[in-house]
């Protein structure tokens, strides 16, 4: 292998997802767990590689992600899906988009964040071609996808742990 590859794979951030694709909306049937390093994706018949081998018109996906803040922050999140999706910060729903007659739709909220950790979950049920992007702000410049490495000064996601307190406590 060439040396940027190993060097470039070293130094990537990890991934700040964890994943799970299934076939139906409901969470049941074959699927597959994977990480990922930002919520950011799109599929068609050109770009049908959706994890597990799933359709890229019938599937289903939840992702989860920690993220740690140093200090309290108000954050512009914006979630845009073709499908229906839906967005919850500890637990709790904060933004719900929902796709008709073909056209993404967008939602978005300023959420005030605390100190410590936070678990964050976003799911996507697809309507013909499927996308899904989660979008914030950290540090006040143009939204970008939440993803792995700093994404400011004091802000970090990483995928959850797998038992039933995934974020550790804030």
């Amino acid at each position: 292998m060439p040396l940027w590859f190993i060097a470039s794979a070293l130094l990537a951030p990890a991934p700040a997802w964890r994943a799970e694709y299934r076939e139906t909306a409901d969470f049941v049937g074959t699927g597959v767990v994977v990480h990922e390093r930002e919520l950011q994706r799109y599929w068609d018949k050109n770009n049908a590689q959706v994890p597990g081998g799933l359709s890229y018109n019938r599937f289903a996906a939840r992702w989860d992600a920690c993220l740690t803040l140093s200090e309290a922050r108000d954050v512009p999140f914006s979630l845009a899906a073709d499908g229906n999706a839906s967005f919850e910060v500890d637990g709790v729903e904060r933004l719900r988009a929902q796709s008709t007659g073909g056209m993404r739709a967008t939602r978005g909220e300023i959420i005030r964040l605390e100190p410590g950790s936070h678990h964050l979950e976003v799911q996507l049920e697809p309507r013909g071609s499927a996308s899904i992007a989660l979008l914030a702000s950290f540090d006040g410049h143009a939204p970008r996808a939440v993803g792995s490495g700093e994404l400011a000064a004091g802000v970090h996601a990483s995928p959850p742990r797998d038992d039933s307190a995934p974020c550790p406590a804030r």
